[in-house]
């Protein structure tokens, strides 16, 4: 697995062949492909406030980029009608990055509320 992680250009044919992102970590601004994704996304603090509808619809009018993951938070569960809603969206970052993608969420963890 590791000679194939420095095989950047095969990679890249992996990730399109398999119709998975492109992109550069958020991080270290290394190209990696969706397939090589350290399964954890890094907080920038972009968040979008919304409640809950009457008839207990969630509003969802969101744009998520490839590369991008959404978490929901309500503020009390079960959601009922009038219920906070949080999205916080997350750029994903590359295997190498995983432990600094912890690190920052963390770390901006009170600053985003």
């Amino acid at each position: 697995m590791k000679v194939f992680r420095k095989i950047r250009w095969l990679n890249k044919l992996y990730a399109r062949l398999s119709m998975q992102y492109w992109l550069p970590c958020p991080i270290c601004k290394t190209m990696f492909g969706g397939h090589e994704s350290a399964k954890i996304g890094v907080n920038f603090g972009e968040e979008i406030r919304g409640r809950v509808e009457a008839d207990g619809r969630i509003p969802a009018n969101i744009n998520i980029s490839p590369g991008e993951n959404l978490t929901v938070y309500f503020d009390s569960i079960p959601p009922t009608p009038g219920t906070g809603v949080t999205y916080q969206k997350q750029k994903m970052v590359c295997w190498k990055c995983k432990d600094e993608a912890v690190r920052l969420n963390e770390e901006r963890k009170g600053e985003i509320k």
